[in-house]
Parts: C-alpha cells; sequence; structure tokens
C-alpha cells in the first residue's frame, strides 16, 4: 500500500551523487526509517547511522532536547521534532538529519492527542516540519510514517537543493 521504493531509490541516488551525508532520530518509527535506508547497497557511503529515541529520557540525554521543552510541548509536537533534528546534527556530525516524532495509535490511558506525526528535516542552512494526521492502525500508521518521511525528505531536497 505505502511503497517507497522508487522515492528511496531517488533519494539514494542523490546522497551519493552529491557526497552528503544523513542520519536521522526516530521515536515511533523505531528504526523502520533507517532499516529501509540500509536494505539498499552502498547505503554506508551517505547513511550515518540513527539514533532510536523512543523514551524521553533518550531524547534528553543524546539528543540534548531540554526538560522543559517536553514538559510545555509534549513529547509529539513540532518543537520536539525540529530539537531532535537539531540534536542528531550536533551528535551524528550528518549533512542533513531527518527526525519523526509521533502517536501511532489512539491510548486513552496515556495520550489525548489523537494519532500524528511530525518529520523534521534539517541542515545547516534548511529546516522543514511536516505534520500528517493517522488512521490506521498501529502497524499501517508505522508504514504510512515511512512513506511520508522519504517523501518528505523527497520535497526537502527538490526545494533546497533544486533537484527535480
Amino acid at each position: 500500500m505505502y511503497n517507497f521504493t522508487e522515492e528511496l531509490k531517488k533519494i539514494h541516488v542523490f546522497f551519493i551523487k552529491h557526497k552528503l551525508s544523513i542520519a536521522t532520530a526516530e521515536s515511533c518509527t523505531g528504526g523502520f526509517i533507517s532499516k529501509s535506508i540500509t536494505d539498499l547497497s552502498n547505503s554506508s557511503k551517505y547513511y550515518k547511522g540513527s539514533i532510536i529515541a523512543y523514551s524521553n529520557e533518550v531524547k534528553v540525554n543524546l539528543l540534548g532536547i531540554p526538560d522543559n521543552i517536553i514538559n510545555n510541548h509534549g513529547a509529539v509536537s513540532e518543537k520536539v521534532s525540529t530539537e531532535m533534528a537539531r540534536g542528531l546534527l550536533k551528535v551524528l556530525k550528518s549533512d542533513i538529519a531527518l527526525s519523526a516524532t509521533g502517536i501511532m495509535e489512539k491510548n486513552d490511558d496515556y495520550s489525548s492527542k489523537e494519532p500524528q506525526v511530525f518529520i523534521t528535516i534539517k541542515s545547516s542552512q534548511y529546516q522543514s516540519t511536516y505534520f500528517e494526521e493517522l488512521y490506521g492502525s498501529r502497524d499501517d500508521n508505522r508504514k504510512k510514517t515511512v512513506y511520508f518521511a522519504f517523501n518528505c525528505l523527497s520535497d526537502f531536497i527538490n526545494k533546497n537543493y533544486l533537484l527535480s
């Protein structure tokens, strides 16, 4: 249903051709984005790695997000998504950072928020954050989020690096 293979191949070629690197900070996707990237041969030429920041503790301790930002905005917010990408650029020193934070299913016990995701893509010069509401099952929403993340990355590349 969410076939991102062709989009990912274009992204793959872009990073290799332009000798740029990317890293990911994933919360709600739990490494699915990095798995998809590393499924392609030669991804080691541009892919630096990932921090799976599923817990707030990892967001704070590894990505350097101040506690008060998470407390004031919530772990699933545009602000935390941008801070994840900012921290990732510092920690893994990639040219481009992609972060994903979201809620993959409704859970009345923990959150009043509906399923949703924020994707931030950041370089030293450019930054874009994207938002998507989600409506499927947990598994379907994770797949949709990965598909969405690669479409956002393509959009970011096309807008900021003048690719078609």
